[in-house]
């Protein structure tokens, strides 16, 4: 039987630079309407990247979920901080529209962050699973 990915795997064509990483984040538990990183995916000096994926929250007695299709790009310069390219798309679909996604760059770690927000006194259970393509 086939099994989820525990940890991150890379696929690399031989003589290429280029390839992909399968990436998933652990549990990520939240209790509140806070912003919180659910997986901070790296971006090198001198790397573009392009990332695709499923961020999925459920409340944890399962009465209601969000899931989010998010697909984007960023790159980053020598010695310059990492940048979204574009326009992020994330399509949401919930049962609670209290709920959200968002995508940000993050310039102190030079992380692209996918962040969900639950809901203020409901416990909400998160996890991403994707791709990133580098170049």
């Amino acid at each position: 039987m086939d099994q989820v990915l525990a940890v991150s795997r890379t696929f690399k064509p031989a003589g290429s630079r280029s390839g992909l990483v399968q990436i998933a984040s652990g549990p990520k538990q939240t209790t509140d309407a806070t912003t919180t990183k659910i997986i901070s995916i790296p971006v090198a000096e001198l790397e573009s990247i392009g990332f695709e994926g499923l961020l999925v929250g459920t409340q944890s007695d399962y009465s209601d979920q969000i899931v989010v299709k998010i697909s984007g790009g960023a790159r980053r310069a020598t010695a310059g901080n990492v940048t979204l390219t574009g326009t992020t798309t994330v399509t949401i679909l919930e049962s609670d529209a209290s709920t959200n996604a968002t995508v940000t760059a993050d310039t102190t770690n030079q992380n692209v962050d996918i962040n969900g927000v639950g809901i203020a006194s409901q416990t909400w259970n998160w996890e991403f699973f994707g791709t990133k393509f580098s170049v």
